[in-house]
């Protein structure tokens, strides 16, 4: 499927383009090597999309990022980190990596996170080079 028909999927049904990529890998953290000893050293450039939990009732819960909180600079940084992780990464699967993301992790009751701002990002990120990746992650870290 082309990049055009992949965005008429997502705007014309996000679930239904997640349902159509589901087989595609969902990024959350670097990966790690694990040594006969069972354990891993995590490497200077170790990654970790974060996903907030409460509990309630001995239960964990997603606890959304909500209005307020700075949802399109910390979806953009997530684009960042997925990028950083997975540097040959296609547009198709940042993609889809964001929208699982505002699917599961971010409260976009608002509409604020559209489709078009993940495209964008998307786009945006896929055509950095590594250097300017980590450039941009740690800029955001201190500002």
């Amino acid at each position: 499927m082309d990049v055009n028909s992949v965005i008429h999927l997502l705007n014309k049904s996000p679930k239904a383009f997640l349902t159509e990529f589901s087989d595609t890998t969902l990024v959350f953290q670097t990966d790690l090597e694990y040594n006969e000893q069972g354990y891993a050293l995590f490497p200077d450039s170790f990654f970790r999309l974060n996903v907030r939990y409460e509990w309630s009732s001995g239960k964990p819960h997603i606890l959304k990022y909500r209005d307020g909180e700075g949802r399109r600079k910390k979806l953009y940084v997530d684009a960042l980190m997925i990028k950083a992780i997975r540097p040959d990464i296609t547009f198709i699967e940042l993609l889809y990596n964001l929208v699982s993301r505002r699917q599961y992790y971010y409260d976009n009751t608002d509409g604020v996170l559209t489709n078009r701002l993940l495209i964008e990002n998307a786009h945006a990120v896929i055509a950095m080079s590594p250097e300017e990746v980590d450039a941009r992650i740690n800029n955001s870290r201190h500002g």
